[in-house]
Order: C-alpha cells, then sequence, then structure tokens
C-alpha cells in the first residue's frame, strides 16, 4: 500500500493479521521485506505492519529529499493511513532513530519499544567514544557474502543466509545509501537524557557481544538512561539477530509482548 507525505514522498507498508499493532522498523541494510521471519509468525494474533524508510525499498523519493530527521513523521503518517491509534514499535538499528523520534514526540502512542542492535538517537560523550572507537577499529568482511551488519563466520556457517541477506539489501536501488547517510542528512540531533523521561512505556534493547556496529558495552549505556528499560542479549551472532537467528528473537520479542520488562 502507498501512502504520500505532505512533501510529496510515497510511503510503502504492508498490513497483515489481526490484533494489537505491532509494527516493525527496519535498518539501513534492508527495506520491509528484512522482516519474512517476522510477519508469519507474528501475523497470527497482532496487526503486523511492515513499511519502507523513504528511500528505501519501494518508498520513492528524490535525493534532496532524504533526511532522517523525516523518518518519524513518515511513520505517523503511515500509521495515521492504516488506521492505528497506538503499537508496539520494533526497530531494528537505523530503525530505532525512527522508533525514539516517533515515541518522544507521540509516547501516548507507543504501547512499547524494542531497541534491536540500535542506540537510535541516544547520545552521550561515554556513547560517542565508543562508537568512535569501534569504528576506528572495524575492518570491511573479505567473504563474498560478508557483511558488517552479520556475525563474521555466518558466510561460513551459513552462506545462504548471508546471500540472502545482500539480496535483500540490493532491493535498495534508490539510494546511494553511503553517501546519505554519512552525510548531514543521515545525522539525527542526539537526544538529550532529560528528554529520554518522556519514554514511560517499556522499553526493551537486544543487542549482542558480537555485534560489530552497536556495540553491546553502547547499548548498555543507552538503556541506563531510561527508566524503564532492560537489555537482553544473543549468543553467536551479530547486528542482525532478528535475521540471524529468528526463533530466538520472535520468541524474545513474543515474551516481552506478554510479561512486559519481568524477567528480563
Amino acid at each position: 500500500m502507498q501512502v504520500k507525505t505532505a512533501d510529496g514522498v510515497d510511503l510503502y507498508y504492508e498490513v497483515v493479521g489481526q490484533g494489537p499493532a505491532l509494527v516493525f522498523a527496519h535498518g539501513a541494510g534492508g527495506n520491509s521485506a528484512s522482516w519474512y521471519q517476522q510477519v508469519p509468525y507474528f501475523s497470527q494474533n497482532y496487526t503486523t505492519l511492515v513499511f519502507d524508510h523513504r528511500g528505501f525499498g519501494r518508498s520513492n523519493f528524490a535525493e534532496d529529499e532524504f533526511n532522517t530527521q523525516y523518518f518519524a513523521d513518515d511513520l505517523k503518517v503511515i500509521l495515521d493511513h492504516a488506521g492505528i491509534d497506538k503499537a508496539t514499535l520494533v526497530c531494528q538499528s537505523m530503525g530505532g532513530w525512527t522508533g525514539i523520534n516517533f515515541a518522544l514526540a507521540n509516547p501516548q502512542r507507543v504501547t512499547a519499544l524494542v531497541m534491536s542492535h540500535t542506540i537510535g538517537a541516544i547520545s552521550s560523550p561515554e556513547i560517542v567514544t565508543i562508537m568512535q572507537t569501534a569504528a576506528q577499529a572495524r575492518e570491511q568482511d573479505s567473504h563474498p557474502f560478508g557483511s558488517l551488519a552479520l556475525a563474521i563466520d555466518l558466510p561460513d556457517r551459513d552462506p545462504v543466509k548471508a546471500y540472502l541477506y545482500q539480496r535483500i539489501g540490493r532491493f535498495n536501488t534508490g539510494i546511494n545509501l553511503g553517501k546519505i547517510l554519512s552525510g548531514k542528512r543521515g545525522q539525527v540531533n542526539g537526544v538529550k537524557p532529560e528528554q529520554l523521561s518522556k519514554l514511560t512505556m517499556p522499553v526493551l534493547f537486544i543487542t549482542s557481544l558480537q555485534d560489530r556496529l552497536i556495540p553491546a558495552v553502547a547499548v548498555h549505556l543507552a538503556a541506563d538512561l531510561i527508566e524503564n528499560a532492560a537489555v537482553a542479549h544473543f549468543d553467536e551472532v551479530g547486528h542482525s539477530s532478528y535475521f540471524e537467528c529468528a526463533d530466538q528473537f520472535n520468541a524474545l520479542l513474543s515474551d516481552f509482548l506478554d510479561t512486559g520488562l519481568e524477567g528480563f
């Protein structure tokens, strides 16, 4: 389904299932198709919505219309068009920018917030230092199916899955990702700690010690800034647990949806 924003950008989204609303916001390496292992599972009990951020997948735009600052407003346009008043947001990596900013602007519309391998726009001097150090130490994979968004050994353990991850990302033909995300239009203003007090809904962060893009220690620091937040860990996966270990990810998310932060 397509909906047009006030500035003329065509946003694509899909809705499957019935029940409480569950919205998935993809990362920079993906699009709405990235959630192919979540939609069939959760749409049995939830109104499940996936969408393409502007410039990704089937959301069309001109390059001068791209700015990650628009992401939260774009999500509001989508939810309004879909008739969804309130939802749990599940945000992967770049999608965390969308989720944090939407939740801060519209806290009454967010039942719960899941921050998967992301700190979103949350920042502090300690987080900045950790992120800069990690970026300087990062090395590109030499494996043809390798990706910084996956566990370093996944291409050898499961080359089919690693190749599929690459192919899904290649659907993003309308965006020069490296150019845009490294420039001014890819930068999101940091959220000040005092702003985070608006996040009164349960917040679950998900991370892994093998995440090479968003270090687990940065995730913990971000979670410490939110009063009602918890952190869950996966082992032996990288930056994309929703993709690499979907069964475990789905089970973890199901538990959180059923019980909130109890047990985390």
